[in-house]
């Protein structure tokens, strides 16, 4: 089972995404802002992290950026609420996994761990 982290700035979002992921075997852990999921992988790089683009202080592009240099083993999937297709193609140009647009589905989320 995968370690999980999920970066959104959207509590509803992160909680929803936690119980499906665990319910399946995976270890969770949330974070609401870029900075906060840049310290926990510090202390515990994970397998996985799912990063909104959109974040509070440092955006999901520039978090991406530094999950890369530091972590380059860590699957990234962005997410967006906001249909940017350059922010799409900038994310898979800079390492992510994939880009998933939202709203979306937990079968979404589960196919892609």
């Amino acid at each position: 089972m995968a370690d999980i982290l999920i970066v959104d700035d959207e509590k509803n979002l992160r909680w929803s995404l936690r119980i499906g992921l665990e319910e399946r075997g995976h270890t969770v852990d949330e974070a609401a802002t870029g900075e906060s999921a840049l310290e926990m992988l510090a202390e515990n790089p994970k397998d996985l992290v799912f990063l909104d683009v959109r974040l509070p202080g440092r955006d999901g592009m520039d978090v991406l950026q530094e999950i890369r240099r530091f972590h380059a083993d860590t699957i990234v999937v962005m997410m967006s609420a906001f249909g940017e297709a350059d922010s799409a193609t900038n994310a898979m140009r800079m390492g992510a996994y994939y880009f998933l647009p939202k709203p979306f589905e937990l079968k979404q989320v589960i196919e892609l761990v």
